[in-house]
């Protein structure tokens, strides 16, 4: 494209057989095309949202669990569909469905030829209906999908030979397309369905909401390391004499190490076992949390308890080095003496590990914070259009006869009590979506723009309540090259460049169109991807019509969307469909449900890490207080206050709390802005999340020392003294 490249795994439909039988390294492919469609049964009638065109290869290629009927060809046959277990129960109780018919779209007589089990949860092509792709070709018999290399509404997939070299591959593939009527240089390529799972097609962030997670994982297995560490080493003076004693006795720093290894490598084992039984306990609150359905298999397979046992092994090596070697280091002599020298050397390298710690707990508190406000921000996004006291119905492509019957329907529709406005269109926000190029009149044919399109009338814009920036009346043309006029949104008129849009002609196809009017921005799918550019064509009574949308007074709703679906039946009897609600569609839903679970998530995963770095301290600070036992009674005795006594032990970690500070801000900016740079639409990183982190720490700090500190301060200073 003009600004730059772009990749899509939206492909033409005749690229299976083009490729399988030009390149001997391709030895199958499959194609399918999701579709949203009503299906009924008798007195049962749903509108699915998961339903698919599908070749009969998909089940050659893909391995399903086929349960009754045709496990050979079931989609090889025009009129064809394989249902789900759940979704054959749904239709047909316990009956057995096999050879029985659904009625699609109100007029299609598909025959069920199998039933499969529920494909894989972690699939990413769940269906719950599979029409064979000759059903398509059959309804639309009038079209030679054969030659439709523009027509790129298919997944295509292929199966590779194991022993072809896909990077020699794709050098043969990348002009296939040329030559195919792409107004835009296309080139063709294969990625592994691994990279796709993960990546290209998902919106916003799922690969890096896996990065994320498992960077919190690892910190907070960082910080409990750095605990463990920091409270050997301060421990090690508990355990000098007996160190020493066994060095004077003979023992070797290897068997002293071997030991301390053993005693964390062991710690480790232990928690390994309690957290393997948390695990597979919490699962289910976990996929309550987040909306998945990981089941229990997936953490109690063989391979992956050996590998967390690895990890396990590893840790408590890790987490043990440094203090065994610390201890063995000892001066045996020195320690039995009382001289503490080697004992302060040995703590000198916990400050580094407490900086690191800080730094962590920082960094969490500051990406969640910043998580958190951008979540927040969807949450409230603008769609750019009002929903509510809006009714709809699915009317389908109707054909140049329903016209009239259509018109005469809405004219009826029109004299009801309440009715504000009435418009037909191709696509509603968030049903259904399509896409093109286009191009300014007088461009080159490779500068093109790609667009959402939709087919309305010029109602469109008033049902909606999308606002128009500027507009005028459609006048008839004389000039005989422009067929129709449109609408664009702003990001539209931004990218087109024009100095004042309204007269300015685009060309889609080499058919010219004239702007009449510009409006707001508003969203047609997902809320996490940018909003595209965008064009309504306007006809005064679409030949593709698939909705009508009625705006109603509110009082009125419920009434008239009865009495419309009543007489739709009269006009359109083949019609099944009924008016809904369309204010009643949560079209954030899916949205804040999953931000909703990653939310939680992420905050309780930073409450965990920040928890353990609090009872770290705390321990520390612990330890700290019983070394100073003896100094604190002699500074109670000479007069020094409780506050005086705080100070002199909370004045170090508050230091190293400022200094972790200083350290996280910039790696906590950085990760905050690459989570951010996920969202189309994001906030701004504002300075006062920084102090916020910054104070916070501070404040855990001094509340997480307060209680051994000002204990001690407090104790006689008598039994001060009596200690050792």
């Amino acid at each position: 494209m003009p600004n730059g490249i772009q990749q899509a795994t939206s492909t033409p439909y005749p690229l299976v057989e083009g490729l399988v039988s030009a390149y001997p390294e391709v030895e199958n492919g499959t194609r399918f095309r999701h579709f949203d469609g009503q299906f009924s049964n008798s007195d049962l009638s749903f509108l699915e949202r998961k339903a698919s065109y599908v070749d009969n290869s998909f089940f050659n290629i893909f391995t399903v669990n086929f349960l009754a009927g045709d496990k050979e060809n079931p989609l090889n046959e025009p009129y064809t569909v394989v249902l789900t277990k759940k979704t054959a129960q749904k239709y047909f109780e316990d009956e057995n469905p096999i050879g029985k018919n659904l009625l699609y779209d109100g007029k299609y007589v598909l025959k069920v030829t199998a039933v499969i089990d529920e494909l894989p949860i972690n699939s990413d092509f769940r269906f719950d209906l599979f029409v064979s792709m000759k059903t398509m070709l059959a309804i639309n018999s009038n079209r030679d999908y054969s030659e439709l290399w523009m027509n790129t509404n298919y997944m295509t997939l292929f199966l590779i030979d194991k022993n072809s070299d896909v990077e020699k591959l794709n050098e043969k593939i990348a002009g296939f397309l040329e030559n195919r009527g792409f107004s835009v240089r296309t080139a063709l390529f294969l990625s592994p369905l691994s990279m796709y799972h993960l990546k290209p097609h998902k919106e916003a962030n799922s690969f890096k909401l896996l990065i994320i997670f498992g960077l919190i994982a690892i910190f907070i297995l960082i910080i409990a390391c750095i605990n463990f560490i920091n409270l050997s080493i301060v421990n090690a003076v508990n355990r000098t004499k007996e160190t020493s004693i066994r060095r004077i006795a003979g023992s070797k720093i290897s068997s002293l190490i071997i030991q301390q290894l053993g005693e964390s490598v062991l710690l480790s084992f232990v928690s390994f076992d309690l957290g393997y039984l948390l695990a597979e306990r919490l699962l289910p609150s976990f996929n309550a949390i987040l909306g998945t359905q990981i089941p229990s298999k997936v953490i109690l397979n063989f391979s992956f308890i050996f590998s967390m046992f690895l990890t396990s092994l590893l840790l408590g090596l890790v987490s043990g080095i440094f203090p065994a070697i610390k201890i063995s280091r000892i001066h045996a002599l020195r320690a039995l003496t009382g001289k503490r020298t080697g004992l302060n050397q040995i703590g000198l390298g916990k400050k580094g590990l407490i900086v690191i710690q800080y730094a962590i707990s920082v960094i969490l508190i500051i990406s969640t914070i910043i998580v958190y406000q951008q979540f927040d921000y969807i949450k409230n996004i603008d769609l750019g259009f009002n929903k509510e006291q809006l009714i709809a119905v699915y009317i389908g492509e109707e054909s140049s006869e329903s016209n009239s019957k259509l018109q005469n329907f809405k004219d009826e529709l029109y004299g009801y009590t309440g009715v504000q406005n009435i418009t037909l269109c191709s696509n509603m926000p968030f049903y259904g979506n399509s896409s093109s190029t286009l191009r300014k009149d007088g461009a080159a044919k490779e500068e093109v723009l790609l667009v959402n399109v939709n087919v309305a009338e010029t109602s469109f814009l008033e049902t909606f309540n999308i606002k128009r920036i500027t507009g005028k009346k459609i006048s008839v043309s004389n000039d005989s090259t422009v067929i129709g006029y449109c609408y664009i949104n702003q990001t539209a008129a931004n990218k087109l460049a024009f100095e004042n849009p309204i007269g300015e002609r685009i060309i889609m196809e080499e058919n010219k169109y004239e702007i009449i009017g510009v409006f707001e921005d508003f969203h047609v799918s997902s809320l996490k991807s940018k909003i595209l550019a965008q064009v309504i064509f306007l006809v005064d009574n679409p030949r593709v019509s698939n909705w009508m949308v009625v705006r109603c007074e509110e009082h009125n709703l419920n009434k008239i969307s009865e009495l419309a679906s009543a007489a739709l039946k009269e006009y359109l009897p083949d019609n099944t469909y009924s008016f809904f609600n369309y204010g009643d569609t949560d079209f954030k839903a899916e949205t804040l449900k999953e931000v909703d679970g990653i939310e939680k998530t992420l905050g309780l995963f930073a409450f965990i890490a920040i928890l353990i770095a609090s009872m770290g301290i705390f321990g520390l600070v612990a330890l700290t207080v019983k070394h100073k036992t003896k100094e604190i009674g002699i500074r109670k005795t000479l007069g020094s206050t409780v506050f005086e006594i705080y100070k002199l032990i909370a004045r170090e970690y508050i230091f190293l709390a400022v200094l972790g500070n200083v350290v996280a801000w910039l790696p906590a900016w950085y990760i905050s802005n690459k989570i951010l740079q996920d969202f189309a639409y994001r906030i701004d990183i504002s300075l006062w999340v920084f102090v916020l982190g910054f104070f916070s720490s501070i404040l855990l700090t001094i509340i997480t020392i307060a209680f051994h500190t000002i204990k001690a301060a407090r104790t006689n200073p008598v039994e001060a003294l009596r200690y050792e």
